[in-house]
């Protein structure tokens, strides 16, 4: 079975990995490109979640934000909302790539997606028809109602936020129709 990456090759430190049964499918280039914004309020150690009321995604809870647009920014998924952020409120906190498998074992599509957390922010958060948003401690998240593999990633992003720590995550996770097949996470170090 071939290593999707070594640590030395990449300069990161693996924080957790499922390999796929049959290994990792061949990364191909993106098909549709996404940002996702976590809110987080450190004092109370709670996130702005959203509850997905249409679409894709119905019935789940995820950060904001969705399909780029050509000239949008990543300040347009707080405003889904009804926050306004400054870009000096915003991080990068990881790289994300879905990894769609087809029957025969190769990547049929994928998916990247930047995933941001901001700590500061204005205004108050606002029911919208397509999202309900809520306050979670961090601590008790709705993992039965994520997407699957947000277990694995969503608390390593929000602690590293939380501990105010700079490094960027690289995080893959293949998915086998509904069924999560593997996951890869790892920490880039920090930008200076």
């Amino acid at each position: 079975m071939r290593e999707l990456f070594t640590d030395h090759e990449l300069g990161v430190s693996v924080v957790g990995e499922q390999v796929p049964a049959d290994g990792w499918a061949i990364y191909t280039p993106p098909t549709r490109k996404y940002t996702l914004v976590f809110i987080v309020n450190c004092q109370s150690r709670k996130v702005l979640l959203g509850l997905k009321k249409r679409g894709f995604g119905l019935g789940m809870w995820n950060g904001f934000g969705g399909k780029v647009e050509p000239g949008e920014t990543v300040l347009r998924g707080a405003e889904e909302c009804g926050l306004c952020l400054g870009h000096d409120d915003v991080r990068h906190a990881a790289d994300f790539a879905i990894v769609y498998i087809d029957a025969a074992g190769r990547a049929a599509e994928t998916i990247d997606c930047a995933v941001y957390a901001a700590t500061a922010w204005h205004g108050e958060p606002v029911d919208t028809d397509e999202m309900r948003p809520e306050w979670v401690a961090v601590d008790h998240l709705p993992y039965d109602d994520m997407w699957a593999d947000a277990r694995h990633w969503v608390p390593e992003v929000l602690g590293r936020v939380l501990d105010g720590n700079k490094e960027r995550l690289s995080i893959r996770v293949d998915y086998r129709g509904e069924d999560l097949a593997g996951w890869w996470i790892a920490a880039m170090p920090a930008e200076q």
